[in-house]
């Protein structure tokens, strides 16, 4: 996803994410990504059952993560 000039990912995780090894793989990817400039919204697949909700949050983090305050 891309606003404001800055970049961010969204990923979308299922219930195996939550296994330790997954998850440390997920957390060291993020690390990754952030280094580079780059944050991670991750949503737990349960949040994906509403699309008004799931809309509303990905509007928060959204703005949140690229349009900061100054």
């Amino acid at each position: 996803m891309l606003g404001n000039g800055r970049a961010t990912i969204i990923e979308v995780d299922g219930p195996h994410h939550y296994r330790r090894t997954l998850k440390a793989d997920d957390e060291d990817r993020d690390r990754h990504w952030l280094h580079c400039g780059i944050p991670t919204i991750r949503i737990a697949h349960e949040h994906t059952t509403s699309p008004t909700a799931l809309k509303e949050r990905l509007r928060e983090d959204l703005t949140r993560t690229l349009f900061p305050p100054r």
